[in-house]
């Protein structure tokens, strides 16, 4: 079902942004949602999300990324400023 999601939403970015050119492998790599270990930006795991944010389309948030709103607002900002396109960043945390 995520992968599913995951390829509705490249296929509206697709259609929203038609002058964005892309080579196959860009488009491929859009499919692509990860997740990372830490809770803030300077834990490893965001440092090499925020390296590599170009190749994957965005960024699956679990309970275990969410320390609190300030850091929070702190690896949303972060991944939108290091991406060369707005970047999907997706929520799986159970109970709200």
């Amino acid at each position: 079902m995520k992968k599913f999601i995951a390829f509705i939403f490249f296929v509206i970015f697709n259609f929203l942004n038609l002058s964005y050119s892309a080579t196959l492998d860009e488009k491929i790599s859009q499919m692509i949602i990860v997740g990372f270990d830490g809770n803030n930006v300077s834990s490893k795991g965001f440092k090499s999300i925020i390296r590599d944010i170009n190749d994957v389309s965005g960024v699956i948030l679990f309970n275990k990324n969410i320390k609190d709103v300030k850091e929070l607002n702190k690896m949303t900002i972060l991944l939108k400023e290091k991406s060369k396109i707005p970047p999907l960043i997706s929520i799986d945390n159970e109970g709200g």
